[in-house]
Formats: structure tokens, sequence, C-alpha cells
């Protein structure tokens, strides 16, 4: 089997997270990646996650501050395929070594730049702050959160490598490169789209508790102490938990719900439900509710902490556990591959390169062979026709990545609609750019249909549970033989092997059991993220998965099917955090409305809002103190710290704040709600917001471009589609004549023009 960048170089001159855990992808899926660091290493190697983020790379000792160094790096950038920058735009031009010199120098040379971007430094604190996160997680009281884990970095690694790849296949065809770049901002947007969608005038969303805000979807304690998370989601799903604890009955005749279960989720009336079945799951233990809640079919699910998901036989059944000597770290252990390519699997083969290790790189010819095929649209991936069979988030929202890099995708519906569409806004953010067809795959006519959609596509994406693509007779063999060139890509919750392969999957699912949860509650309570980590992280796996797929079919023209999951993103989203080997620093945790690890490193109020302080640098605290934020010649302590810094920053705005914090050279950021990224000229400017169509004309604000690509780019707003909107002309495009969309539509399998949301 050939990995799909067998033959690749890569230069790796990243530091920190984001940009090394990119490129450990590419050379997980087979590239050369020589990693560049200076004689004393680059600062990440202090992070217990570097020998992970760094495996399968040789070494090369260059300063690209040093003259000397910086020229010999750009003589191997001219035979290179890919680079990989981390560092601000401003240095890489004093250096010679910034996107624009280098796609020069090398015209095929794929160059993705992951800078912090709007940030000096990486910060996943900070860039919380920034881009609204910080401020919509839940909480017992209106204050912004801190997450203790990188969630935000390790998107920006995924979305950075699908990024170079997705150059990488339009290279096939143009043969000619370009720059990629997703900094803090795309990556922070496309890790919450869903939450920063909105229309012009809503109100801003209410902030939930920490056991999250939706009667039946949230974190309950039990009897015994223990908790659970209840995934009642879809209205099928909340009827099953109020029946399975004896409640349905009880709450339909109260006079405020008036026997309509919708009734529930106002917000008027979602505390007091809760609050009712808060008493009833106090009366058995976890376990017992356990049985009961999913023997009455509503997915549910344990709170465990990281210990008792590392030791599941489910992690290593799915592959997301090795180990490796680390010539830096000694025997480490740490997680795997969260994504298989049937017929080009990635592997683990080295660990990352010592200290100071350095080998000098051999002559190298780039295995590039292009078609000189015009691309057809706008975008590296024009010309892709994806049809994604996703619901909710997990599946879809794959799709939609893909379209934001240029592909045609058609979202595969069926006659009622994705069920996520009740949920309005949520829907438009993970379904952006996209055309619709409704279509019942169980019928023939539907089925047949579809498969002509398969004829003419290049992937398919769904994240059914397993066995429903056989039961269907859509899956891989399947659809290979009406498409030989096909390439699936299916998420699902727990993978395709272990004890846990059958179980229904929701991202709040893979928090509590992965650690997650206990992680953010600390010595407290367990947390329930805002964000959906596992979600948005499978979805854009899966992305990476299509496009290392499609690199991989346009070097030998084999399609292939690609799987990944919740539960293999649940250990990959927390890979430093997980990474074991004998001295290792603890992991952080939180705890209740945690602000931060300590009086310098912390969220404070200001008069008119929020500003995350982050004065860790040397020198810091004198920097404070000379811009009279704290006295000066005086010894505090750490709670007199606290106190001295909050009745400073009280008396300022929180722009005034911020404005005093750069002048005094300390890193600070703005705690901004989602709903004032809108007003952001940087970026608007980038296009990391912009303003689509709520259907029927409505303006809505989503997230805007999650890659920026030089040559490539994609413009214009993206719209999500109506239910069926396109059924009729998508039909046509693929070959059906008039009298056959008529036979589709009297068998009733098809609709066309249904409402945008469906109730």
């Amino acid at each position: 089997m050939t990995a799909p960048l067998d033959g690749f170089r890569i230069l790796d001159c990243s530091e920190g997270l984001a940009g090394p855990m990119a490129a450990m992808h590419l050379a997980d899926f087979g590239a050369e990646v020589i990693k560049v660091e200076p004689p004393g290493g680059e600062r990440g190697r202090s992070n217990p996650g570097f020998p992970l983020w760094n495996r399968n790379k040789q070494g090369l000792v260059l300063d690209i501050n040093v003259p000397a160094d910086a020229a010999r790096l750009r003589e191997l950038l001219a035979t290179a395929d890919g680079c990989v920058f981390s560092q601000p735009l401003d240095v890489l031009e004093a250096a010679g070594l910034d996107p624009a010199s280098m796609t020069k120098l090398n015209p095929a040379l794929a160059y993705l730049h992951t800078p912090s971007w709007p940030l000096p430094v990486e910060s996943i604190e900070l860039l919380c702050a920034a881009s609204g996160i910080g401020m919509s997680q839940f909480a017992k009281t209106p204050v912004p959160v801190d997450p203790v884990i990188p969630h935000v970095l390790y998107m920006q690694a995924v979305m950075g490598a699908s990024g170079i790849v997705s150059a990488f296949i339009e290279r096939e065809r143009s043969g000619r490169g370009q720059a990629v770049t997703v900094g803090g901002i795309q990556a922070a947007l496309a890790a919450t789209t869903g939450g920063v969608t909105h229309r012009t005038g809503d109100p801003p969303r209410p902030k939930g508790p920490p056991t999250g805000g939706t009667p039946t979807y949230r974190l309950y304690q039990c009897a015994d102490g223990e908790w659970i998370f209840a995934a009642g989601l879809t209205p099928a799903f909340r009827v099953a938990l109020l029946t399975a604890v004896g409640l349905l009955d009880e709450l339909l005749i109260d006079p405020r719900i008036g026997g309509e279960p919708a009734m529930m989720w106002l917000p008027e009336n979602m505390p007091w439900v809760s609050e009712r079945i808060e008493a009833v799951m106090r009366t058995k233990p976890a376990a017992e509710w356990l049985t009961i809640i999913a023997d009455g079919g509503c997915p549910c699910g344990p709170v465990w902490d990281r210990e008792t998901w590392l030791a599941h036989p489910q992690i290593p059944a799915i592959g997301m556990w090795t180990t490796v000597d680390d010539p830096n770290a000694g025997r480490v252990a740490m997680p795997g591959i969260p994504i298989n390519l049937a017929a080009s699997p990635a592997t683990v083969r080295t660990p990352s390169p010592a200290l100071g290790a350095s080998s000098e790189p051999g002559p190298h010819t780039s295995p590039l062979k292009p078609t000189g095929a015009e691309a057809p649209g706008p975008g590296p991936l024009a010309g892709v026709r994806a049809l994604d069979l996703g619901a909710i988030i997990a599946g879809t929202y794959a799709g939609s990545i893909l379209a934001d890099f240029g592909a045609d995708v058609l979202k595969v519906e069926p006659l009622g609609g994705d069920t996520f569409r009740s949920s309005g806004a949520g829907f438009v953010g993970y379904n952006l750019g996209k055309r619709s067809i409704a279509l019942d795959l169980q019928k023939k006519e539907g089925r047949d249909a579809f498969l002509r959609l398969v004829a003419n596509s290049d992937v398919v994406v769904d994240n059914y549970r397993p066995g429903v693509l056989q039961r269907l007779r859509i899956d891989y063999d399947s659809l290979k033989a009406v498409n030989p060139r096909i390439i699936t890509v299916t998420v699902t919750g727990y993978g395709h092997a272990g004890p846990m392969a059958n179980e229904p999957g929701f991202d709040p699912l893979l928090q509590a059991a992965s650690g997650m949860m206990v992680a953010q509650g600390g010595d407290g309570d367990p947390v329930f993220f805002a964000v959906p980590v596992n979600d948005v992280a499978s979805a854009a796996t899966a992305a990476l998965g299509a496009v290392f797929a499609l690199l991989h079919r346009a070097r030998t023209g084999e399609g292939q099917a690609v799987t990944t999951s919740l539960a293999a993103q649940s250990v990959m989203f927390q890979s430093g955090e997980l990474v074991r080997y004998d001295g290792r620093p603890p992991a952080r945790i939180g705890g209740t409305d945690y602000q931060g690890p300590s009086a310098l490193d912390r969220y404070y109020a200001a008069s008119d809002g929020f500003l995350r302080l982050q004065a860790t640098a040397e020198g810091d605290r004198a920097r404070l103190a000379a811009a009279r934020l704290l006295p000066n010649g005086v010894d505090l302590d750490e709670a007199a710290t606290v106190d001295a810094l909050a009745a400073s920053f009280a008396k300022l705005t929180r722009d005034e704040a911020v404005a005093t914090l750069a002048d005094a050279g300390v890193a600070a950021a703005p705690a901004r709600v989602n709903r004032e990224l809108t007003s952001v000229p940087d970026y608007l400017a980038q296009g990391a917001v912009e303003q689509s169509d709520f259907g029927g004309g409505r303006p809505v604000w989503v997230a805007g471009k999650y890659a920026l690509f030089s040559r490539t780019q994609r413009e214009g707003p993206k719209q999500a589609p109506g239910l069926g909107e396109h059924s009729t002309q998508l039909l046509t495009e693929h070959g059906l004549a008039p009298e056959e969309i008529d036979a589709v539509l009297a068998a009733g399998a098809m609709v066309q023009g249904g409402p945008f949301i469906v109730p």
C-alpha cells in the first residue's frame, strides 16, 4: 500500500502545537518531514505533547534568525514540496522566508502558515477570549471561563493539514503551489461556527450552567454521587428520556407546558423542568439509571476521568493508543492514528528527533506529475463533487469544510430533513456552501436516484451507525460497483471495532467518557463544554481523511473507504494531556467557573466587561507595576496580587485595560462575546466572519473562510440550503430526463423546495 504523501518532502519550521501537529498528520501519511529548529530546540519542546506532535520526523538544526541558516533553508525550500511555518509574518519577512517570497522561489511549493493571529504568540487562553469562546462557556456565574484543553489549537492543526493537502490536490492538476494560511481566528471560528451564527438583532444566547441548560441534554448527578450525561437531543430522544424517568405525563399536564413537549425548551420553562428531572435522578444510582435510560431508547453515558478512558478496551480496539521509544522522553505512550484509510493507511514509524539531532537532507525530486488541467472554479477542490449524507454536526460539517475549499457539496437529506434543521442558526453554521436534495433511500426510486448521483461524484460522507450503510445497500462495496473511483468517508461514535462500536455517539457522551468534563471541573462538579469539541473535531478530521484519499486517488486512480470516530477525536484532541511517560508534568485541571491558573494568568473584570491577562513572561510583574496596575516595590502574595489587579482593572473599561497592557508590553486580550466578532474590522477584512442568507432573504452572520489560499481562494458568502431546494436541478445535472424525474416525484421518494427550517 502506498501512503498519500509518499515521496513528498515537507520542511516543518513551525513551533508550539498547531504547526507541528499539522506536520505530524503529513508525516503519519507518508511524507518525509524534516523538523527545522534552532540549536536549543523550539519552544514547544517543553510541552509533554512534543513527542507525539513531532513523531515520524527527521531533525535539522538551523536558526532562521541567522542569515547563513536562513539562506540554507531557502536552498532546501527551492526543491521541497511543502513547508510549515508558524512565526508571525514580519519575522518571516525579515528572514526572507515569507510565503510570497518562497512560493516565488519555488512555484510548486505548498506553503502552510499557521500564525497565532490575531495574537502575537500562540495561546489557547487569549485566543478563546478574543474569539468569544471564553464568554460562551457554560458557567454558574456570568464570567468567562478558560478551557483546560487547547482544542482550538488542535483544530488549527487539522484544518491546516487539510488546507495544505488540498493545495497538493490542486497542484496535481496545475503544477503550481500556493500559500495556505490557517490563523488562530480561522481555527477558533471553525471550532465554534454553530455558536457564532446569528441574525442581526438576535438577542445573545443565554449562558447555560456547567451541567448544560437543556433539560434532556445535560449532566445529572445520581443517588450515589456519580454523574451521567443524558443525550436527549432530538424530539424522539427527548420523549424517550422523559418516559424512561417517569416524568413525561406529569410534565405534559402542567399548565405551563399545556400538552406540547416543545414548550419544555422555552427559556422560562427549562430551569424548572431541569430541577424536576434532577430530583428524580437523585433517587437511583448512576449504573441503574444508565440501564433504564438506554433501555428506554435514549442515548446516555457515564462521566469518567481520563485514566478510566485510557484503560477502556475501546481505545486500543480502534488503534488510538501506541508506544514509542523516544530519545527525549524515553518510553512514551501516546494517541495513535485518528483516521483510517483502507487503501493507504498511516503509520507511526519513528519517534521525534533528539534535541540537537541534525542530518543533512539529500537531494530531492518532487513526485509531481501535473495533468495541466484547469480548475473548473474557485477553491483548491474545485471540480470535486461530494455527497453529504451526514446529520447533526459530526458528519455534515465535514461537507461544509470541503465546500469552503471549493468542492461542490450536495446535501442528501431524508424527506423530513436533517433533524438539526430545528436548531435554526446552528443548522446554518454547519451546512454552509451546499445544495440540498431530499431522497427516501429506503425506496427503490430514491436509492436509484442516489446511485445516479454517486456515479458522477468523488466523495460520499456519512455519520451513520455501523451496519446502517449495509442495510441501505450504500456501503463502500455497493457504491464502488457503481463508481470504481468513489471515496467514502464515515464518521461513527466509537469506531467500527471494540465493545462500544454499536452505541450511538453524541459529542457530550464522549466529553463525559473521555475525562474532558472531569478535567474542566477539577475538584468541583464536571463541566459540559459549550463548544462541541468532538463533533467539530471529527468533522475536520473526516474532511482531512477525504482530501488524503483524493490526493491518493489523483496519484493512483484508486478510491477507498475512510473512517474516523468521535472516540478517536476524544483522544487526539486531548493528545498533549494524555501523552504518558515517566516524569511528565501533570496536565492542567480546572474548577468551577475556572478563570485561569494564577494571579498573573487569568480573567479579570473591567468596568464594562472582562479581559484575559497573560503576564507570564519574565519581567511582566515589573511591567504591571510600571503601568500602575500593581503597587511598585511591594511583594504581594497570590491572593493580594489578584485583589490588586482586580481593583486596578475595575477602574478601566475593557478596551482601556487591554490598551494599557499592550503599551506596557504585557500580553492580554479582550473577552469578546460572539455577537461582537462581526464588528472587529480585522476579522471582517480577512473574511473570518461574513454575512450570508438565513433563507427568504433574511441576513445572517456566519463563520467565513476556514483557510486562506493565495492563488485559488473561494470568494463570496456561503449559504445553507432549504430542504430539497435543488432536487430537480441536481437530478437534471446528473442525466435524468424530465420523465424520470417526474417518476421519482410521483413515487414520493423526493421532495423539493421544502422549508428552510423544519420544526
